[in-house]
C-alpha cells in the first residue's frame, strides 16, 4: 500500500489519525525542546497500549451503573422482552468494599506502625564503657572476696566477669530498644498527623472504590506540595487573630486509573514510563512561577498562548473519551467524590490540562531543556516533568534517594507480567450476566403466564373490541373453514420454580466466585455476624482471596506510602528526637489474626498451667515468663516485664553463692531455706534457737 500523502476525502479515522500524528513529528517547532517531543512520544506509544485496558474499564463501569452493553441493549429491545439489570457485581464490590474498611478501621487509623531495627547497634564508645564498668565491678569483687578470707579463683571471677559485661549490655541495648521505640512512635504520630491534614482518609477510600471495580486502585503520595490553613497568630498589641498561612504539607490523593497511563509490560511502579493527566486554572499555573524546578519562561510562554488564544485548554486528544465519560459523569450518583476524568474543560474555558511525565530521560535531553549539574550525555536519569502544549514547565530529577516514584498501585488479583491486575467485578461478570439473563427470563415468563393467551379467528370476530370480564362474543359462520370456536383461550406454562433454582445455584457460585455472603450480614450455617467474636471466627474461616488483597494493599501501598513519609521526614525535617534507623510495617488483617490466635492459645494453656498439680511443675519464673509473653502480645507494657521472662541466674547471684561457699556456709540454707536433701530448715544467721534475732534483749 502506498504512503498516505495527505488526508483523502474518503472517511478513513485510522490512516487519518496516522498522517496527523506523522506530519506533527516532521512539523516540530525549533523552539519545542528535546523533552517535550520526547514526553509526545512516550504519550502516544502509553495511550495506545493502554487503549483495551480503559476499553475493559468502561465496560466495568457500565456493570458498576446496571447498563447493557449498546449492543445487548438493542437485541433484548428487539426481543421486546424485560431489560432488568440485577446490579449483583456491584453488590459484592460493595459489601468488598465495606469488608475491607472494618479490616483496616482502627482508633486513629489503617493499622500500620514504625518500628526500629531488630537489632539495636551500640556504639562503640557505649561498648568501651561497658568494659571500664565491668572491670572496676570486677576489682570490687575481688576487693570483697579478699576481706572475707577467701581465696580468689580465676574460674569464678571470669565466669562472673563474662555474666556481668553480658548483662551491663543487654541492659544498655534494652535502654536503647526503648529509646528508639520513643522516636519511632514520636515520627509515627507526626506521620498520622500529616496524614490527617494531608487528606489520607478520603484517598484511601477513593482507592478501595477503584481496586474493587477496577483492574487497579493508585494511591499518590507523599507529595509536598503548599496549602492555606488558618492559624492564630500573636499581634503587635499582644492579642490573637486567626489567619491564613501557606505551610508545606505532604499532600496524598487517589489517581483514578483513567488519568494514568503506565508504560506496558511494566512490573514494578518504579520500572519505566509514566503519565499522569491534570486539570490546571490559569492562577495556579501562575502561581508556579519562581518554584524550584519550574521554568519562568516556559510558564510565561503558556500563559501567553492560552491569553491568545493559539492553544486550547484541551491541547492533546483522548480517543475514548466520550466513552469514558458516559459512564462516569454520574459517578457522584454513586460514590461521592470527585468525577474521574477531566470533564471540568466541557463548561469552563479557564481550565488547562497538563501531563505529568515520571521515568528516564537521557543527560543530552536535559541539557538542552535547560537543567544545570554535572549530567553526561549517554546517562539516563529519572526525571519529573510536567508539560503544557510544547512547553515542558517544569523538569527537576528524581527527588527521592532511591528513586522511587510516589506512586502505590496494587490490584484484587495482581498480574505477574504488568502492574495492571483484575478487579472483583470481573470475577462477577460471566456469573453476573447469567443471573441476569434468569432474571430476564422469569420476569418474561411471569408475566406471559399470569394470563391466558387468546387466538381469535378475526373473519369471524370484530378485534377491534377488547377482552373485558363477561364479554359476549359474536360470531357468524360464513368463511368458517372449521368447525372450531371463533376464539380460542390458551394459558402458557410457569416455569418460575426451575428459574428461581437456577438463579439461587449461581447466586451461591457468585459467593464462592467474590466475596462470601456473611461478609454482607446474610446467615451462614445458621449464624450471623452481629457480635465482634463471630465476625472473627467467620472470616477466619473465610476464603482466601479477600487474605490475599488484605496482603496485596498492604506489601504494595501501606508499607512503601508509610516509609516514604519517613523517610522525608528524615530528610527535610529538623526534629532530632525523631531520627534513627527505623522502618514501616502495615498490620493488615493476616497480621492481626495470627497475633490474637496466638494470643488466645497462650491465654489457654496458662489457665492450664495455674492449676495445682501442673503450677508446681512449672514453677513461678515459668509462669510469669509465659504471663510476660501473653502481655506483650496484647500490646500490655508490664513494668517488670524483663524480671518475668528469664530463668538464668544474674552475675550478683554467683558472686553471693562464691561469698557464702567462702565462708563454709550452704546457699541454699540461708535463712532458712531447705537444705539440699531435705530436712529441717536450717538456722539462719544471727539468730537464736528461738527464732529471735541474736544479741537482741527480748521483753519477757
Amino acid at each position: 500500500m502506498a504512503i498516505k500523502q495527505s488526508p483523502s476525502k474518503t472517511p478513513d479515522p485510522e490512516g487519518d489519525k496516522q498522517f496527523l500524528e506523522t506530519e506533527l513529528g516532521k512539523a516540530q517547532s525549533p523552539l519545542e525542546k528535546k523533552l517535550s517531543h520526547h514526553i509526545y512520544k512516550v504519550w502516544i506509544r502509553n495511550q495506545k497500549d493502554f487503549k483495551p485496558v480503559r476499553e475493559d474499564m468502561v465496560k466495568h463501569l457500565r456493570r458498576v451503573k446496571g447498563d447493557y452493553d449498546p449492543q445487548k441493549l438493542a437485541a433484548i429491545k428487539q426481543f421486546r422482552g424485560s431489560e432488568a439489570y440485577l446490579r449483583t457485581g456491584e453488590n459484592k464490590c460493595r459489601a468488598a468494599e465495606s469488608w475491607i474498611k472494618d479490616i483496616y478501621r482502627g482508633d486513629t487509623d489503617i493499622p500500620w506502625a514504625i518500628e526500629p531495627t531488630a537489632i539495636p547497634e551500640l556504639p562503640d564508645q557505649t561498648r568501651e564503657d561497658l568494659v571500664m564498668q565491668t572491670k572496676q565491678q570486677i576489682a570490687s569483687i575481688e576487693q570483697s572476696l579478699m576481706e572475707a578470707n577467701g581465696e580468689v579463683d580465676p574460674a569464678q571471677v571470669t565466669k562472673i566477669l563474662d555474666k556481668l559485661y553480658g548483662e551491663l549490655v543487654d541492659m544498655e541495648q534494652k535502654k536503647l530498644e526503648r529509646t528508639a521505640k520513643k522516636r519511632c512512635d514520636r515520627a509515627a504520630l507526626k506521620i498520622r498527623d500529616q496524614n490527617q491534614e494531608g487528606g489520607w482518609n478520603e484517598a484511601f477510600k477513593d482507592f478501595l472504590y477503584y481496586l474493587v471495580r477496577l483492574p487497579f486502585g493508585i494511591i499518590k503520595g507523599p507529595v509536598l506540595t503548599k496549602k492555606t490553613k488558618m492559624e492564630w497568630q500573636v499581634l503587635e498589641d499582644g492579642s490573637y487573630e486567626l489567619m491564613p498561612i501557606e505551610v508545606l504539607a505532604q499532600d496524598v490523593y487517589a489517581v483514578s486509573p483513567f488519568n494514568f497511563y503506565p508504560q506496558k509490560e511494566m512490573t514494578d511502579i518504579n520500572d519505566g514510563d509514566i503519565i499522569e493527566i491534570h486539570e490546571l486554572t490559569e492562577q495556579a499555573i501562575a502561581d508556579l512561577k519562581n518554584v524550584p524546578g519550574y521554568s519562568n519562561d516556559e510558564i510565561d510562554a503558556v500563559l501567553t498562548s492560552f491569553a491568545a488564544g493559539t492553544m486550547k485548554g484541551r491541547w492533546f486528544k483522548i480517543e475514548d473519551e466520550q466513552k469514558v465519560k458516559d459512564v462516569t459523569t454520574d459517578k457522584k450518583q454513586y460514590h461521592g467524590s470527585k468525577p474521574v476524568t477531566q470533564t471540568a474543560t466541557d463548561e469552563r474555558d479557564d481550565v488547562i490540562l497538563a501531563q505529568e511525565f515520571w521515568g528516564s530521560v537521557s543527560g543530552s535531553v536535559l541539557k538542552d531543556w535547560g537543567m544545570e549539574g554535572n549530567l553526561e550525555d549517554k546517562t539516563f536519569y529519572q526525571v519529573n516533568a510536567w508539560k503544557i502544549g510544547k512547553h515542558v514547565i517544569k523538569a527537576v530529577l528524581n527527588p527521592d534517594g532511591l528513586g522511587r516514584k510516589p506512586y502505590h498501585v496494587t490490584s484484587w488479583a495482581k498480574n505477574p507480567e504488568w502492574i495492571v491486575g483484575e478487579g472483583l467485578i470481573q470475577f462477577s461478570a460471566p456469573i453476573e450476566d447469567a443471573i441476569n439473563a434468569i432474571t430476564r427470563a422469569l420476569i418474561n415468563n411471569i408475566a406471559i403466564a399470569s394470563g391466558p393467551m387468546q387466538e381469535v379467528d378475526k373473519d369471524r370476530v370484530d378485534t377491534s373490541i377488547p377482552i373485558y370480564p363477561w364479554r359476549t362474543i359474536e360470531s357468524t359462520s360464513m368463511q368458517m373453514k372449521g368447525d372450531g370456536p371463533a376464539v380460542t383461550y390458551y394459558q402458557p406454562n410457569m416455569h418460575a420454580g426451575e428459574l428461581i433454582q437456577a438463579w439461587q445455584f449461581f447466586g451461591k457460585l457468585l459467593d464462592e466466585f467474590t466475596v462470601p455472603a456473611y461478609a454482607q450480614g446474610a446467615s451462614q450455617s445458621g449464624v450471623t455476624t452481629g457480635t465482634a467474636t463471630v465476625f472473627t471466627q467467620l472470616l477466619a474461616a473465610a476464603s482466601r482471596s479477600i487474605k490475599a488483597v488484605v496482603a496485596n494493599i498492604d506489601d504494595d501501598v501501606i508499607t512503601p506510602y508509610i516509609q516514604m513519609c519517613y523517610d522525608n521526614n528524615m530528610k527535610y525535617g529538623d526534629d532530632e528526637t525523631m531520627q534513627g534507623d527505623a522502618t514501616a510495617v502495615a498490620k493488615g488483617i493476616n497480621g492481626l489474626l495470627a497475633k490474637e490466635q496466638a494470643g488466645q492459645r497462650k491465654t489457654e494453656f496458662l489457665q492450664l498451667a495455674m492449676t495445682p498439680v501442673l503450677s508446681q511443675v512449672l514453677g513461678q519464673k515459668n509462669i510469669g515468663a509465659l504471663t510476660s509473653q501473653i502481655a506483650k502480645a496484647m500490646d500490655i507494657d508490664l513494668p517488670d516485664m524483663d524480671r518475668l521472662d528469664g530463668n538464668d541466674e544474674t552475675a550478683n547471684d554467683l558472686f553471693l553463692q562464691i561469698v557464702m561457699a567462702s565462708g563454709g556456709l550452704d546457699p541454699t540454707q540461708e535463712n532458712g531455706q531447705v537444705a539440699n536433701g531435705g530436712g529441717a530448715p536450717a538456722k539462719g544467721q544471727g539468730m537464736n534457737p528461738d527464732g529471735s534475732k541474736a544479741g537482741v534483749v527480748n521483753a519477757p
